[in-house]
């Protein structure tokens, strides 16, 4: 049996980080007021756990896709044919994840600060998570292969 590449033994964490910290806001806005700030600091300890882990999370899919001779070494992007045209989006998704998580960060800094709107928080949040899912989806199919409904089987 072959090693595991790295890339895909450590993505699962920001991803199930990111899905936590959506629940635990979704608690935040159905618990009593008096539990809020205990679910939304719980949420912000997630979401800065997933953010330490994504630089590694980034840089070894980049070093994996061009060890597999997807990701052109001068290309800012994956060329779309890569991986059945899976690679592109799947880069896209984490870049525009990263962004989200990063703003969620921001956002968690002002609300624990200024003690802006929850609602804009938890919006900000559950899209990260969201589009961190469809973006694992998408890295799922490219490591092991098109889903049962289009095989046949």
């Amino acid at each position: 049996m072959g090693r595991l590449p790295f890339h895909p033994a450590i993505n699962p964490f920001p991803v199930f980080t990111i899905l936590m910290a959506s629940g635990c806001l979704l608690m935040a806005l159905i618990r009593p007021a008096a539990e809020r700030e205990e679910w939304v600091y719980r949420s912000w300890l997630l979401v800065l756990t997933g953010l330490a882990i994504l630089p590694f999370v980034l840089l070894s899919g980049r070093a994996w896709s061009l060890s597999m001779g997807f990701w052109p070494r001068v290309a800012p992007w994956p060329t779309g044919q890569a991986a059945h045209g899976l690679l592109r989006p799947h880069v896209i998704g984490a870049a525009l994840s990263t962004t989200l998580i990063l703003l969620s960060t921001g956002a968690f800094w002002l609300y624990r600060r200024a003690r802006g709107p929850l609602w804009l928080l938890c919006v900000l949040v559950l899209s990260a998570a969201v589009l961190t899912g469809y973006t694992a989806h998408l890295g799922g199919e490219m490591a092991f292969g098109e889903p049962a409904s289009e095989t046949g089987t």
